[in-house]
């Protein structure tokens, strides 16, 4: 399910801009944002209607996120493609709130690090592999034949979805769930100290992601003068991180979260101070890149198991989507604080950046030691 027509879209969209539209990086960049920005705000929409309405129901309407992304190469003005890019936005953020709710109602505890690490598989490889089929296309033919693959098979998905994908009860099927009281239950929810934790390690997390997978390949390009080598880079980065998920998928299975968790933290940390050492190095870049890489996709697979121990099943969906608004704002300032940033210094971004992450660990272990207490009084 989580493997995407339309991965290779926002791979490749802002060489689709200057290629096909002649418009400049700050237009793709501002049309990503807008993206970016929906996205986490609909996942907060997306968390209330998975409580409310049903996990299946919201990730079909989040599903039609992947032909709206698929069509981008098909139009020529900027004004349909904004009006795409809002659809897909609004719907991308139904789409990843559903699919891990889905994801955490489907597989039993004793896999769900597993489950998680096949989930985002599908996204690394499909951006790897689906990035690079597109390229061919455009190579040999042009936008619009890739795009009419995309799309079709981004029907064929949404329509293979609606046959096959099975409906699951809710917790309480019983009881009316309205939309309305569901989404007023978000500060309750928020507010718990467990939750607050965890969103502060997912927010803090991804500024350093954000700078990273803007800066690293530029970074990259500029020294070498070579779109191949921060071609390379990506390429490798991504395969190496789909290999992690699936180790640290299984890790978690066997020992628990506390050690993963901590582990990859501490190695985003040390990525990071270490790359703002080694920032005008080839092959520290190189070589750092690929283990922060490796680490935030690690941090990622645990993050729907460790929603699964804090939250009830009825409440999954909101802390889910309260992760996706505040991981997609985190993008978008590292983004921001990475692009401005770089221009003054190379090593600045990455400092900042190391800095944020600094109270992450404690943290992590404050989130591990309440819910240790917690278990320990229920068994009382």
């Amino acid at each position: 399910r989580r493997a995407r027509a339309s991965a290779p879209v926002v791979a490749l969209f802002s060489v689709y801009i200057e290629a096909e539209l002649h418009q400049t990086p700050l237009f793709a960049a501002s049309y990503r944002s807008i993206y970016m920005l929906l996205a986490g705000l609909f996942s907060i929409v997306g968390g209330a209607l998975c409580d409310s309405l049903g996990r299946k129901r919201t990730f079909l309407l989040g599903l039609t996120s992947t032909a709206a992304l698929a069509a981008a190469f098909l139009v020529g003005h900027p004004l349909l493609l904004l009006l795409l890019f809002l659809f897909a936005g609004m719907t991308t953020g139904l789409y990843t709130t559903a699919g891990q709710t889905y994801m955490l109602a489907a597989v039993p505890q004793t896999t769900i690090g597993l489950a998680t690490a096949v989930y985002f598989l599908g996204y690394t490889l499909s951006n790897s592999v689906g990035s690079y089929a597109v390229g061919q296309i455009v190579a040999v033919a042009s936008f619009r034949a890739a795009g009419l693959v995309l799309l079709a098979l981004a029907c064929l998905a949404l329509v293979l979805a609606v046959i096959f994908l099975p409906s699951l009860p809710r917790e309480g099927q019983g009881r009316s769930f309205a939309f309305a009281e569901t989404l007023a239950g978000y500060w309750t929810i928020a507010v718990r100290p467990a939750v607050l934790l965890l969103l502060g390690i997912r927010s803090l997390t991804t500024i350093y992601w954000g700078a990273a997978t803007l800066l690293i390949p530029l970074l990259i390009y500029r020294a070498t003068q070579s779109p191949v080598a921060a071609a390379q880079y990506a390429s490798i980065s991504l395969l190496v991180a789909a290999g992690c998920q699936l180790l640290t998928g299984r890790w978690l299975d066997r020992v628990g979260f506390r050690v993963p968790v901590l582990l990859t933290i501490t190695l985003l940390l040390v990525a990071a101070f270490l790359t703002a050492l080694f920032a005008t190095s080839v092959v520290g870049l190189f070589v750092l890149g690929v283990i922060g890489a490796a680490a935030a996709w690690s941090l990622a697979t645990a993050i729907p198991g460790l929603v699964r121990q804090i939250a009830d099943e009825a409440e999954q969906g909101r802390v889910l989507g309260a992760t996706e608004l505040v991981w997609s704002f985190s993008m978008i300032a590292g983004n921001l604080m990475g692009g401005q940033l770089v221009e003054w210094n190379a090593s600045l971004p990455f400092l900042v950046a190391g800095l944020a992450l600094l109270p992450v660990p404690l943290m992590a272990w404050r989130l591990f030691q309440r819910e240790q207490s917690v278990k320990a009084l229920a068994k009382m």
